[in-house]
């Protein structure tokens, strides 16, 4: 079984100005991602995109089409399922990027819902990592 994690979104509603400070904490976070992460967007040689509309981020050390976190602020809904997204890490160097990426998601649209196949101690470099880059102590999961 990969090494996952999931978010369910349970609000079809994302205000811009939540997710605008969203993004600013993903890009204090990507600044302080930890050596070897080797982050990527679309393609494994691309920056992630980070922008006031979209997040796009992955590792190019993994080319499964589940290694990387899509959120738009103006992503459809599926209307035909679970509003879930999977992110398998394999617990690879930039998982402590993704799941700080996950707490400040968290923290910023409460409603959502992050579960994982770690435990706390499998997180523990990510909250270290989210409490360093945000200056706030992370959210519960």
């Amino acid at each position: 079984m990969a090494y996952s994690h999931y978010l369910a979104y349970f609000s079809h509603h994302r205000g811009e100005i939540e997710f605008l400070r969203f993004i600013a904490d993903v890009r204090a976070i990507v600044e302080n991602a930890p050596d070897g992460a080797a982050l990527c967007g679309k393609k494994p040689n691309a920056p992630p995109v980070i922008n006031d509309r979209m997040l796009i981020i992955g590792s190019s050390h993994s080319q499964s089409p589940f290694s990387k976190w899509k959120v738009s602020l103006d992503q459809p809904w599926p209307a035909h399922r679970y509003p879930l997204t999977t992110i398998d890490t394999d617990r690879l160097p930039y998982d402590s990027t993704i799941c700080a990426c996950l707490l400040a998601y968290k923290h910023h649209f409460p409603a959502a819902d992050i579960t994982s196949n770690g435990t706390r101690e499998d997180w523990a470099n990510a909250f270290a990592l989210y409490e360093f880059s945000t200056d706030r102590k992370a959210p519960d999961l």
